[in-house]
């Protein structure tokens, strides 16, 4: 009986990977350009050539390591530095050499000044004008909400806080409070001596703040009493001359009284006043 024999050859194929010297380099790009605006979404992208078959990444963001891919996407707030570490893998040889890039996501900021206002204290409202800088010109406004177009100016403003948002001309935009505060009323506050001689100094009684309470009263007595001067809203504009009935008034003490009313509180204060001739 004859037998027969197989034979199998079996042939081995390996694909043999030599080391390599390499020279890797990497650049980030960015799917927005330069300047972005505030608070815009912004995909970076580490672009690597020569870095072998599987490099290594990681995103430096403010000091912090955010990411392990080749791209990184965040939104920007402000002018930020963004570095890409890559290290390189085989065949390079030798590999895991550290290659850096750096890139500065540059951030549109716009600044709007005064951030505040006085409403007088004689009055209920003030107007406050604003001056916006940063972004491309020109710029529109709303303040709570409500447009104000080009105009900078915000109108009839009573106290209280306000938010406004300044877009310019890109559709870059921020937001800003403007706080506007009551300006206390102070209380009238005579000055002690004046000196009518016509030399253009201390000529008329001055009343400090007398101005700001317009439904005053003013009366000035000598010193028997006797009435010398009365005036209702007096104002620094039209003050006592030291005069009564047309004639001077010889150079002595007076006395005074102030009245005025503060939200319906009358007041009242009462002094000495010295005229000098």
């Amino acid at each position: 009986m004859n037998k027969l024999f197989l034979f199998f050859t079996f042939v081995v194929c390996a694909e043999v990977v030599r080391s390599q010297p390499c020279n890797t380099t990497v650049s980030i790009v960015a799917d927005k350009p330069n300047p972005i605006c505030k608070g815009d979404v912004v995909t970076l992208q580490a672009i690597v050539t020569d870095g072998g078959n599987n490099p290594f990444f990681y995103w430096i963001i403010g000091g912090d390591t955010l990411s392990y891919t080749s791209s990184y996407t965040q939104s920007y707030f402000a002018d930020q530095p963004v570095t890409i570490h890559v290290y390189s893998s085989a065949p390079c040889d030798p590999d895991s050499v550290l290659t850096t890039a750096t890139y500065t996501v540059d951030v549109v900021e716009l600044t709007l000044t005064p951030l505040s206002g006085i409403v007088k204290c004689k009055d209920a409202t003030t107007d406050v004008t604003v001056t916006a800088n940063g972004g491309t010109e020109d710029y529109s406004y709303t303040i709570n909400g409500k447009g104000n177009g080009k105009d900078n100016t915000f109108k009839n403003l009573s106290p209280g806080t306000y938010q406004v948002i300044v877009t310019d001309a890109n559709g870059c935009k921020d937001t800003f409070e403007i706080v506007v505060i009551k300006e206390i009323c102070k209380d009238p506050e005579p000055i002690p001596v004046f000196s009518p001689n016509g030399d253009g100094y201390n000529d008329v009684w001055h009343i400090r703040n007398i101005d700001d309470w317009e439904d005053n009263k003013v009366y000035v007595f000598d010193r028997w009493g006797q009435r010398v001067f009365y005036k209702k809203n007096y104002t620094n504009a039209e003050a006592w001359e030291g005069n009564y009935l047309g004639m001077y008034m010889p150079a002595a003490a007076y006395y005074y009284i102030i009245e005025w009313e503060d939200n319906d509180e009358k007041k009242r204060i009462k002094g000495p006043v010295t005229l000098v001739r």
